[in-house]
């Protein structure tokens, strides 16, 4: 039987740019559903982009949150992991502005560790071994092993992220076309250097909230 797997070679990655966004889309349209769906004519946004949700009247509950979007058609699209049901039903208006990304050049791989939830001892004098339970999980880390290029624009992205301690969108897209789309903030970004070699780094990103296979 033939393998399924897929090669890593050609997979980019990118980061948020902060402060700089695209073209605000016009809504006129959102449906009660899981997930919901958007409407907005020509809005020319592609899978995988991420949106930020503003200005809508009635389903107040996206005004203000980002989103992943995938399935679209030319004049709608899905907000992933959104479910809409029990929101108040859209009344008018409303825009959704895509992020923007900075593309590294440097990346050489990357770790996704997903997190796991605590132990909770709940031992007791009585018990006749260890009693445990489970407690909250967290969302792992982001690694990725790069080359340190200080004029690399993605690399800039993730100095300004060590110092403004924000949380951003980091992307992964593969040469298959999936597209794996998390957020989170940096927490380091090292510098190696050595004789004989080319100065590298580790950047390590603690991840916040779900990650998103699209």
């Amino acid at each position: 039987m033939a393998s399924n797997s897929i090669l890593s070679q050609g997979t980019r990655f990118q980061i948020q740019k902060l402060g700089t966004n695209g073209s605000p889309k016009t809504i006129t349209g959102i449906s009660a559903a899981n997930p919901a769906v958007v409407t907005s004519t020509a809005h020319g946004l592609a899978t995988g982009d991420v949106v930020t949700i503003a200005a809508v009247v009635g389903m107040t509950q996206v005004n203000g949150q980002s989103y992943v979007i995938k399935n679209l058609t030319a004049n709608t699209f899905e907000l992933v992991g959104c479910n809409s049901t029990t929101f108040t039903a859209y009344g008018s208006g409303g825009t959704a502005t895509p992020f923007t990304f900075a593309e590294s050049n440097e990346h050489k791989s990357y770790t996704v560790s997903p997190g796991q939830a605590s132990d909770i001892d709940k031992t007791t004098m009585i018990s006749t071994a260890k009693e445990f339970g489970v407690g909250l999980s967290d969302t792992g880390t982001f690694d990725v092993e790069l080359n340190y290029v200080e004029a690399d624009v993605a690399q800039v992205e993730m100095k300004l992220g060590l110092l403004d301690s924000s949380e951003r969108w980091f992307r992964i897209i593969k040469r298959n076309g999936g597209i794996s789309a998390m957020k989170g903030s940096v927490r380091s970004l090292s510098e190696t250097g050595a004789v004989d070699g080319i100065f590298t780094g580790s950047l390590s990103v603690r991840l916040s909230g779900t990650k998103y296979e699209v």
